[in-house]
């Protein structure tokens, strides 16, 4: 029989247990509201999530000097209007943050501190619906751990050279600014890294090819609503990795037998919403892991019997909204069913 001094001790030996962990998890809580009644803050199983809009940056460094711990999601948002610049130490006293969100403010630039204090922590940074006017690059170039750069619908319109050679980036996000120029050297110190480049809604008239070309990791681009009017990704200025490509919406007419000939790895292609009246019997004989191809809303009135001859693993085709005439016998004759 447990006596009641046996069960006392029992217990004691488990409250013992537990104390470090309560002492971890009080350690990992959001100031007290009676602290901070200006950003609200929660806990879940990432880390310590905090939104501050409408706050003055004053009052956001005061809050972040009261988190003991790294925050893993900072949104700031609505600020003053009358903030243009995103001034050095506002986050100096910040134990951390792994993604930091600057959104829908009248930001134009960056001091070169900025981001004093998140050197050693910040994966993911976004700065969007403000209006930066350039790639801020002093300040980003102190980022040592930054994978991820948002600069969606921004006034941005020049990539310079070298705009971001001292990151390691894999995602840049440039959709809805005024890009119309892209130099070279660009994406040069991204060649082993960079994935991901979505360059939607821009003002380009062409792709960025001489840049583009020294990623050799690069395997998604999306170039959708520009003004680009033709495709030349032929052997000679081929992406080889890339796997998905979206260049809807642009100002393209042919696709001509080399167009796509220097994607040997394309898997996803989105033309839809062109001018596109001609398609070559050969167009897709260099992509052999085609497997979704978006023609819709286009002006296509023919395909040749060999179109997709040399696409045996596509498994979507979209050629809605077209002015199709007559589908041939045998058009789809080789895909899988």
């Amino acid at each position: 029989m447990t006596t009641t001094g046996g069960m006392l001790a029992t217990v004691a030996v488990a409250l013992a247990a537990l104390l470090p962990l309560a002492s971890s998890q009080e350690a990992m809580m959001c100031p007290t509201w009676e602290e901070n009644p200006w950003c609200p803050c929660y806990n879940n199983d990432y880390g310590i999530f905090m939104e501050c809009p409408m706050v003055s940056l004053d009052m956001v460094s005061k809050v972040l000097g009261l988190v003991t711990n790294p925050i893993h999601s900072l949104s700031i948002y609505d600020l003053d209007p009358n903030v243009t610049t995103l001034p050095s130490e506002v986050f100096s006293q910040s134990a951390g943050v792994s993604q930091l969100q600057i959104s829908h403010s009248n930001l134009q630039s960056l001091a070169d501190g900025s981001f004093e204090g998140l050197e050693g922590s910040l994966e993911k940074l976004t700065i969007k619906h403000c209006k930066l006017n350039s790639i801020p690059q002093a300040p980003i170039f102190q980022l040592g751990r930054l994978t991820n750069l948002d600069f969606e619908n921004n006034n941005i319109t020049e990539i310079p050279s070298f705009a971001f050679s001292k990151l390691t980036l894999v995602s840049l996000n440039l959709k809805d600014n005024r890009i119309n120029l892209v130099s070279d050297y660009a994406f040069d110190g991204l060649k082993e890294s960079l994935e991901v480049i979505n360059f939607n809604g821009n003002n380009l008239s062409q792709l960025p090819l001489s840049s583009l070309r020294k990623l050799t990791s690069l395997k998604n681009l999306q170039v959708a609503f520009n003004r680009i009017p033709d495709v030349h990704l032929d052997e000679h200025n081929g992406l080889p990795t890339l796997q998905y490509l979206d260049m809807s919406s642009n100002r393209i007419r042919k696709i001509k037998s080399s167009s796509l000939s220097g994607l040997p790895e394309l898997v996803s292609l989105s033309l839809y919403m062109n001018s596109i009246n001609s398609v070559a019997r050969d167009a897709f004989s260099a992509n052999p892991l085609l497997e979704t191809l978006f023609f819709s809303h286009n002006n296509i009135r023919h395909l040749a019997r060999e179109t997709f001859k040399y696409t045996p693993k596509i498994k979507t085709i979209d050629l809605g909204n077209n002015n199709m005439q007559s589908i041939l016998g045998g058009l789809f004759m080789l895909l899988r069913a």
